[in-house]
């Protein structure tokens, strides 16, 4: 089977906006974004949020780049505001970077169709100088705003992912960029740890069976085309377990079992072949490739560690 290419920023907001915080060269982008965690482990909150988190990551990069910040030689000095107004009444507009993000996206009214990102969460990276740049992956390099349309543009309310609050991180660059082996080896075990703590508290495999559940009893103009975004989705974070794989292949520190890269490949191929399900309206197959991906997701979920090895205390790469 050929494999879809991975698709561009629209899934990694969070890492562009990162990147370009920290001024890191754009080849990382995919590396920053794995190494948040986010691509690994799955949830579906069902019928919550109109439908619009049926699949989703169990965590998002909000909750895994403290961590992974410093592999990139980066520092985060993490905030938290009930808006950017008291943001700015507290530090004032001191100048530096910034992260910010979880924000409401239907917010943004710089984008032309901002309307229609009710309840979607995105990340932009702010610039401070003699005044504020804004850098957003949806195709703004370098927007000059005034604070008051900060003030009315950035909040974390209306989408589950910020807890209602502005998440505001500074970015200083502290150090160099770790070697390649040492983020790959944070990245799998960030992943097998994510993997472990979504089946743990009911989600992971049975994500897809909570997901199956919840348009089972539901009138599919309700559900259809937040699942169809939704499989997109994680048809990409599928395709970017597979960059990893790729960027360590060929590596000595690494043996890898070729039947990761095909289990993972072939659940990019039922998701494709769910999407078409969806699209011709066969709602009853598509319940049974859901619970196809379950299946896989839990098998994924028990070999990750296993069909990985590697010398946890090698630290230099080739």
């Amino acid at each position: 089977m050929e494999l879809p290419l991975y698709s561009g920023t629209w899934i990694t907001c969070g890492a562009y906006a990162f990147l370009h915080g920290a001024e890191l060269d754009g080849k990382l982008l995919l590396p920053i974004e794995n190494s948040a965690g986010a691509s690994f482990g799955m949830a579906s909150m069902q019928d919550a949020w109109e439908y619009t988190r049926l699949l989703t990551p169990a965590f998002d990069f909000h909750d895994g780049i403290d961590a992974a910040a410093p592999l990139w030689g980066v520092a985060l000095e993490h905030s938290v505001w009930d808006s950017f107004e008291a943001f700015l009444d507290t530090c004032g507009e001191e100048p530096g970077n910034y992260l910010v993000g979880p924000v409401n996206m239907a917010g943004l009214r710089y984008l032309p169709l901002a309307g229609q990102y009710r309840y979607a969460d995105h990340y932009i990276a702010l610039c401070r100088r003699d005044k504020w740049t804004l850098v957003d992956s949806e195709g703004i390099p370098g927007l000059h705003v005034l604070p008051d349309e900060l003030c009315e543009l950035l909040t974390g309310r209306g989408i589950p992912e910020s807890g209602g609050k502005l998440h505001i991180r500074r970015v200083r660059r502290v150090g160099e960029v770790a070697s390649c082996l040492e983020r790959a080896i944070f990245t799998i075990e960030k992943a097998a740890s994510n993997f472990r703590r979504t089946e743990q508290r009911g989600d992971g495999p049975r994500a897809f069976l909570h997901c199956v559940a919840a348009i089972a009893h539901s009138a599919p103009v309700l559900w259809r085309e937040p699942l169809r975004y939704d499989l997109d989705y994680t048809i990409q974070r599928r395709v970017m377990m597979l960059r990893l794989l790729e960027s360590i292949s060929g590596d000595a520190h690494f043996q890898v079992d070729t039947r990761l890269s095909e289990l993972i490949g072939q659940q990019i191929k039922v998701l494709i072949q769910a999407k078409a399900l969806l699209r011709g309206e066969a709602y009853g197959r598509l319940e049974d490739s859901l619970r196809q991906v379950s299946e896989l997701e839990e098998t994924l979920t028990r070999q990750w560690e296993v069909w990985i090895s590697y010398d946890r205390d090698q630290r230099i790469c080739v």
